[in-house]
């Protein structure tokens, strides 16, 4: 090979080198940016599920809360029915007294 060719393909080979370089620099800071990007997203659903995880421990809540009221309110109304057959049976016995 002429000393001529060897520069040239040392030229090459640099040349190369920086264009490689260059581009692995690029890809860098693109892999960087993604990884910016996905941090900030992380974050982000991070907040909406601590958001979620409050509405529904506060639904949760509420939900407890009606259905102790509605335990209650089923109680009241078969202590009512209770009622109502015996003011019935009572309120029978006064209107027949033949039937004792």
């Amino acid at each position: 090979m002429t000393p001529y060719r060897i520069e040239r393909a040392i030229q090459f080979l640099l040349e190369q080198q920086a264009a490689t370089e260059a581009s692995l620099r690029k890809t860098r800071e693109l892999i960087n940016e993604s990884w910016e990007k996905t941090q900030a997203q992380f974050q982000q659903v991070a907040k909406q599920n601590q958001t979620t995880t409050q509405q529904i421990n506060s639904l949760s809540e509420q939900i407890s809360t009606l259905s102790e009221q509605i335990t209650a309110l089923k109680d009241a109304c078969r202590d009512l029915l209770e009622h109502a057959g015996y003011t019935d049976f009572r309120l029978n016995r006064l209107e027949n007294p033949e039937r004792r």
